[in-house]
């Protein structure tokens, strides 16, 4: 679990996708896919995103859990060999990572002082206080892992239907 943790939230993964249409209906196609997609039982949107010629950003919305720690796809239109591709990675902000990698780093180095001092004081007990926060900060690590846990694949399915539409 630790290392799905941790690919999720400090790894990047690189992605291409390509397209059978000439840039601009690459464009269009993927913007009217992305924003007409509704979430299943509900009007809200399935995705945010920020689409052009030169960037695109595409994020689930993650409703009702406004949440930035969600995956968000980054990319630009290249064209290779006269096919358009849509090249990117899926990554989380940075401020997120900062923010894992402070609450990580105050996990383990209370936990280790509080185990320090459990085995060279007698009679020391582990206080709750300290349990309560790293019980806490794995749950806040988790609950976004498992909020976000589908929206690659989510993202990646409608960027592919978007750009191999065979209408």
């Amino acid at each position: 679990m630790l290392h799905k943790l941790y690919g999720f939230y400090f790894l990047s993964k690189d992605k291409e996708f390509s397209s059978k249409f000439q840039l601009e209906d690459s464009v269009e196609k993927l913007k009217q896919k992305v924003e007409n997609e509704k979430r299943k039982n509900s009007s809200y949107p399935r995705f945010s995103s920020d689409i052009s010629a030169t960037k695109v950003m595409i994020e689930s919305s993650n409703i009702p859990f406004w949440t930035n720690m969600k995956p968000q796809f980054t990319g630009k239109f290249v064209l290779k060999n006269d096919t358009n591709f849509l090249i990117g990675r899926f990554g989380v902000p940075i401020s997120i990572r900062l923010i894992i990698l402070i609450l990580l780093c105050a996990g383990f180095y209370t936990s280790a002082i509080e185990i320090f001092r459990y085995f060279t004081i007698p009679s020391t007990k582990l206080p709750s206080e300290i349990l309560f926060f790293l019980g806490a900060n794995h749950f806040f690590m988790l609950w976004g892992y498992l909020v976000s846990e589908n929206d690659v694949s989510d993202i990646s399915d409608a960027i592919r239907s978007a750009l191999q539409d065979n209408e």
